[in-house]
């Protein structure tokens, strides 16, 4: 029979489970447990973080230094691999799974994931689809973060498919700063979906997010 193994560890076919010399069953494997420990620091830190503020770099250094700790007893001689680096890898998808999280709230709010909607606002512009992108702003940011010009018909195919308008949301929210104006309201990053974010108390997840980037 044909076997899958992974770090000297058969994976497929699942095999049976035996007992120890105490007569129970095994547990799951070490690095399971590691990575279910591993989701878990990164979502309470962030929990924390609305209670506490920002930890800033520092902490995100210390939690990539206890991942490690935790990995490198599973790291096996012959597949040898960087625990630290290793770490910093799984820290890194789970902060992206965070920040897809934001931006699929954000969706949701706006318009329930429908991306066949179109909602004309009060200056008749269209707010499009799922994120509620309107053309200049799509227009706005692709050139800003891709240095290029685009039409608005480019910009309603961006608006319209899901992907793209999760990935412009995304770039928009965690790679631009938002700031307040002299009349005290706020422009860019997630204030681009004002109304939801307040009502998802997005500045400060988004804030936490970015605290726990390495």
């Amino acid at each position: 029979m044909q076997r899958i193994t992974y770090m000297g560890e058969q994976v497929w076919p699942k095999p049976r489970q035996s007992r120890n010399s105490a007569g129970q069953y095994k547990r799951g494997s070490a690095m399971a447990k590691v990575l279910a420990t591993i989701a878990l620091v990164v979502f309470a830190f962030v929990g924390s973080y609305f209670l506490f503020g920002a930890a800033g770099q520092q902490m995100a250094d210390a939690t990539v230094d206890w991942i490690a700790d935790q990995i490198a007893p599973t790291v096996h001689a012959e597949n040898y691999v960087d625990p630290k680096a290793l770490a910093k890898s799984m820290l890194g998808k789970s902060i992206d799974g965070l920040k897809d999280a934001v931006v699929a709230d954000i969706e949701q709010c706006e318009s329930q994931g429908d991306y066949g909607i179109i909602v004309f606002d009060s200056n008749n512009e269209a707010s499009i689809a799922g994120m509620q992108f309107q053309r200049k702003t799509v227009i706005h940011y692709v050139e800003k973060f891709e240095g290029k010009t685009i039409t608005r018909q480019d910009a309603i195919e961006v608006a319209v498919h899901k992907e793209t308008a999760r990935a412009l949301a995304k770039r928009i929210i965690f790679e631009e700063d938002a700031w307040q104006g002299k009349d005290g309201a706020w422009h860019g990053s997630w204030a681009n979906w004002l109304n939801c974010s307040k009502d998802l108390n997005v500045r400060a997840r988004v804030d936490a997010i970015k605290s726990l980037s390495i």
